[in-house]
């Protein structure tokens, strides 16, 4: 059995109950560690009462896809298992989804980062979304010419398909879930804003994809239609992007003092407590 560092005490692979790519999952080196967590058949209606369909439709304005309702009630209970076990709050579960396919190296670059980062509350293992790190960022890994960083982000981050929680976070959401799931399982600005949940991101992503997705699959499509020509780009809207990149970074670095000032400033409150 692959053994990852020991802060990580639980690894899940979440897969519907007629999955045809778990098989290609465990087919992959190392992940003897997963155990198979099954997921919520929101197709089917699964689990409906624990979801708040019209509190997400204020949130988002439009109604959720049985696969959203499914993926999010998935890992809610992943993350409630978790947080209801005991342990410490620093103990960190890893998990993943079925079509997720490991780049080369990826579960050392996962056992680096369960090492080397702390303050851990999510940390975002894979997205394909544009998103820009902190200066502050730190490089935790290596696979030939490519250098893996992780750090606060400043941008789109939607992804469930790898990420880990920390047990303490697994808590922290609980406590702040007031009774029914009512967003996609990948809103990770409503965690950090909402319930003060610390959001890292790695990039670039630790996976690559198998299949389409079983949330979108009949309804809608997001992003440009595979194998159609996109426009090319004028040089004033490529200053417009890089402009928009250098802000980002900025924002993000902005974002990673205020939280490391906001933890010096708790550990010196409940040393004044102590006094």
């Amino acid at each position: 059995m692959t053994v990852l560092h020991p802060r990580i005490v639980e690894s899940h692979v979440v897969a519907l109950e007629d999955s045809h790519r778990i098989d290609g999952f465990f087919a992959q080196p190392g992940t003897s560690c997963f155990l198979r967590f099954r997921a919520v058949d929101g197709r089917v209606g699964e689990g409906l009462e624990l979801f708040d369909s019209a509190l997400f439709e204020d949130r988002y304005g439009r109604s959720p896809l049985p696969g959203e309702m499914g993926c999010a009630l998935s890992h809610f209970k992943i993350i409630k298992r978790f947080a209801n076990s005991c342990g410490r709050d620093s103990d960190l579960a890893l998990v993943a989804e079925d079509d997720a396919r490991f780049t080369p190296g990826a579960l050392e670059v996962i056992s680096t980062v369960a090492a080397r980062v702390e303050n851990v509350g999510f940390v975002v293992l894979a997205n394909d979304f544009p998103t820009q790190l902190s200066l502050f960022s730190r490089i935790v890994g290596r696979t030939g010419l490519r250098a893996y960083r992780v750090g606060h982000n400043w941008g789109n981050v939607w992804c469930t398909g790898l990420y880990l929680v920390s047990r303490g976070a697994a808590r922290q959401y609980m406590a702040s879930t007031p009774g029914r799931v009512s967003w996609v399982a990948d809103h990770y600005s409503h965690f950090r804003r909402e319930m003060g949940i610390n959001v890292k991101v790695l990039r670039p992503s630790l996976v690559s994809w198998e299949g389409e997705s079983d949330i979108r699959r009949g309804g809608p499509t997001f992003g440009a239609p595979v194998g159609v020509e996109q426009p090319s780009v004028s040089l004033g809207r490529r200053l417009d992007d890089g402009v928009k990149k250098s802000r980002d970074v900025m924002a993000a670095t902005a974002r990673d003092v205020a939280w490391f000032t906001g933890i010096k400033d708790s550990k010196r409150r409940r040393k004044t407590d102590r006094l």
